[in-house]
This record gives C-alpha cells, structure tokens and sequence, in this order.
C-alpha cells in the first residue's frame, strides 16, 4: 500500500496519526524514512499539514515531526503556522514547548511575527479564545501587544469581542507595570470602533465596566457617528445602556 496516498481532502497517513494524536504510529511512519525509498514520506502540501494539526489539536508529541525536520514556520493556505493553530486551541504545553524552542538551534526558531492571513497574529487568536495562559505566554516571548489585524484589531479588541473578562482584566492591569508591556486602548478598528464599542455591541457588561474604569471614552463616535450607547441600544443591551447613561453618556 502507498503511504502517501490521500484522501480527497489531502490527508495522508502521517497526517491522520497526528491528528489523532497516535505516538507510535507517527514514530513508526517517521522510522520508515531511514529505510527504503518507497517507504519514504513525503511531505504533500494542503490546507493544513502534519505538524499543524498535530499542534491544533494539542499533541505534544509534535516533538517527533520536528526531530524528523518538519519546518516550524510552516504555512497552511489562510496563513496559520503550527504556533498559531496550538494558540488558537489553547494548548498551553503545546505552544510553551515551541515558544522554548527559540533558545536553542538556529533551525528550530519559531517566528512570532508570521501573520493569518487576515492579519491576526498568534496573540490575538489566543485573546479572541480568551485562553488567558497562552497569552502570557505569548507575551512574555515579546509579542506585540498593540499589534493590529488587517482591519485595525488589537489583541485587547479581541477580547473584548469574546467577551473574555480574565483576558481583558489581564491585559488592561499591564498597563500599570513596564513601558513595552503598555496596552494602548485608544487604537480603533477601521470602522472607527474602540474596544469599548464592541463591548457595548457584543453585550458583554462586566468587560464594559472595565474598559470604563480605565477612564475609555463613552461618548466616543465611530465613523458613522454613533456611541458605545447607539450600539447597546440597536443590539438591546438594556443593562448596559443604564450603566452608561449612569455615567452620563450622551
């Protein structure tokens, strides 16, 4: 039988022993590319490959497809590398172990800086999952905290878009520690939105109550003029809408 062969989506073999997360299937398959060439695997370009969805689904034994000299900064179709897809599952020793790999052999770096296609880094992915220690993380490795999507979206925005209270505390209590660790909640989506705006569209009050207590701007206009009180009213926030008009929005 031809260990290569695909499935009509692209899978091969190796692929869904990682995906499953089998150990010694996978260091079996591997242990086949030191004998003869027709046992060889290759690695067949698709939309994600063995060493992502090992890392998606948070096998930490993504340890052996490195050692077999699996590109680390590899990307599928839409731009996600394996870290990427380990933050986006939250994976915490899946994506510690990666992020560690950056103190050892120049091959084996992980590039924080490689971007979704979207513009979404790997910090604002773990922020819109709300998987708080992954963020740490993430930036304790050093990764932007201001860093914008295609569409203008912070890692901070994103949380607030969740609905991830834990993060968006985290984050904000930053503020008062070093300089480079600064959140800047004054940048805005391209639709003119602050994070403060999408809390008060998405419903999520207690986040709203933070971002107010950092002294965020409620009667702030987006770029068609309307409030944080606008878009709590259109989405039928009522609660939210009193808190607000509480502390005098407009």
């Amino acid at each position: 039988m031809n260990l290569n062969e695909t499935t009509n989506s692209g899978s091969t073999p190796l692929y869904k022993a990682c995906q499953g997360g089998h150990y010694d299937t996978v260091k079996f398959l591997l242990d086949l590319n030191g004998q003869t060439l027709n046992s060889r695997r290759y690695n067949k370009k698709r939309k994600g490959r063995s060493a992502h969805v090992a890392c998606k689904e948070g096998h930490i034994k993504v340890k052996l497809l490195i050692d077999a000299g699996m590109n680390l900064n590899d990307t599928t179709n839409t731009g996600s590398t394996p870290l990427y897809k380990a933050c986006q599952g939250g994976h915490y020793d899946t994506v510690k172990f990666l992020l560690d790999l950056n103190g050892q052999t120049l091959n084996s770096r992980v590039d924080t800086t490689i971007k979704h296609e979207k513009g979404r880094s790997a910090l604002h992915v773990a922020c819109k999952e709300g998987h708080i220690e992954v963020v740490k993380l993430l930036i304790d490795a050093g990764m932007n905290l201001n860093d914008t999507t295609n569409t203008g979206s912070t890692p901070l925005y994103k949380a607030c878009q969740g609905g991830h209270y834990d993060t968006v505390k985290f984050l904000l209590d930053l503020n008062g520690q070093t300089l480079n660790s600064r959140v800047d909640t004054t940048i805005k989506h391209e639709n003119g939105w602050s994070a403060l705006h999408v809390a008060c569209k998405e419903g999520h009050a207690e986040i709203h109550n933070l971002l107010i207590d950092v002294g965020m701007n409620i009667n702030e206009r987006d770029n068609v003029g309307r409030t944080a009180v606008h878009l709590a009213c259109m989405n039928g926030h009522g609660d939210i809408v009193k808190i607000l008009k509480d502390n005098c929005a407009e």
